[in-house]
């Protein structure tokens, strides 16, 4: 409890243990700071999102930990079934952009990234954790019709590529030789899909403000067709009520009652995010789709990523057709461009590792195992039950 009354002595969020969500969301409302949002208006609050705000805010930092090491004390709360196998409600089209809603508590996705590292395959089995590269930059690119947001994409590394198109880095540069900008760059990128300005980008890179205002400007001056698209989607939502994807989901913009989630305007920066947001969780469907027609196991389906399952013989087909399946609902949804894919197959006995918690993991693995090694049971009987010299009865 005292590192609870601690952290959160900045954030006045918890209740004892419990995260009020409520007093969270008019914490970030005093901050200025945006937050991704379910469609019924209810901030979204699991790990990765938590994970992808502090990077952009770092003042979150110590409330991201100590949401994870709370999360330590809840792990037998994970739904696990009598075959080892974690099941919860996806929560299909649970948020505003169409995406699932999986309970954060439930969803071994959802929980802090150490605890990823409980994912093994079974004995004779393989499992592929397959993404898409950079899904929502791609779409964003392709939708707005921007030639040189599309030609980076294309390039391999965006991030990199958008650092040598404005003089950031050389033209022979590579992420090996410079990580550091490159970094600014990814931060950069990230956080205009959050809407975030030139002071929230000065802290999370650690520069002065005038710097993250030129690097902005550059932005907009690089991709001006995607600025110039992002901003009708908003106005559009602003003006008609309402935006929507290729393939018809829909958010309205209409004044709603407050809530002591928000006040009941239309978040200006959640609308810029939607095209791409809504348009990724089209693909993600489709895609699905589509694996479970080839006949593959669909074990879990992950922002913009899925796991899938095979005998271990037979894993490297199934990876070839479940990005196969990708690659076809990323054509749908952008006219016939195709996203690139990245894969890792975890073969048995090998678990699944995240290099965000995966040292931690190791960490707890090796302390449980020392306290194995030194349990003495007999230590903490009644000494009656195991010695024969003396019996008080």
């Amino acid at each position: 409890m005292e590192m609870i009354r601690v952290v959160d002595a900045d954030f006045g969020v918890y209740d004892g243990v419990h995260f009020r969500a409520g007093r969270f969301a008019r914490w970030l409302g005093r901050n200025g700071i945006p937050w991704p949002r379910r469609r019924t208006g209810e901030l979204e609050l699991n790990d990765d999102v938590f994970k992808d705000m502090a990077e952009s805010f770092p003042v979150l930092q110590p409330l991201r930990q100590l949401r994870q090491a709370l999360d330590m004390l809840y792990l037998a709360d994970l739904p696990v079934g009598s075959d080892g196998r974690n099941r919860c409600l996806m929560s299909p089209f649970g948020t505003i952009t169409g995406r699932c809603a999986p309970s954060t508590s439930g969803f071994l996705f959802a929980r802090p990234a150490w605890m990823r590292s409980l994912i093994r395959p079974e004995e004779g089995k393989a499992l592929a954790y397959i993404d898409w590269s950079s899904q929502e930059y791609g779409i964003g690119a392709v939708l707005s019709g921007d030639g040189a947001m599309m030609a980076d994409y294309q390039a391999g590394d965006p991030y990199l590529a958008f650092a040598k198109r404005i003089g950031m880095v050389p033209r022979h540069a590579t992420k090996r030789t410079h990580r550091a900008e490159r970094d600014v760059v990814k931060s950069l990128v990230l956080g205009t899909q959050y809407g975030m300005g030139e002071q929230a980008l000065a802290v999370r890179i650690n520069k002065p403000v005038v710097y993250a205002r030129d690097l902005l400007r550059a932005h907009r001056a690089t991709y001006r067709k995607f600025w110039e698209w992002s901003d009708a989607a908003v106005n559009l939502a602003l003006f008609r009520g309402r935006l929507w994807t290729r393939f018809g989901w829909q958010t309205w913009t209409r004044y709603r009652q407050p809530t002591d989630q928000d006040s009941g305007d239309p978040n200006t920066r959640s609308l810029s995010n939607f095209p791409c947001q809504g348009n990724a969780a089209d693909m993600l469907r489709f895609a699905a789709d589509f694996i479970c027609e080839a006949g593959i196991m669909l074990d879990a389906t992950i922002h913009d990523a899925v796991l899938i399952e095979a005998p271990a013989d037979d894993i490297d087909a199934a990876v070839e057709q479940a990005r196969q399946a990708m690659d076809r609902a990323s054509e749908l949804v952008l006219y016939g461009f195709t996203l690139r894919t990245d894969f890792e197959v975890i073969r048995w006995p090998n678990r699944y590792r995240d290099g965000r918690g995966a040292a931690f993991f190791d960490e707890l693995m090796n302390r449980l195992a020392e306290r194995q090694r030194s349990y003495r049971p007999w230590e903490e009987m009644p000494y009656w039950l195991y010695g024969d010299s003396y019996h008080p009865w």
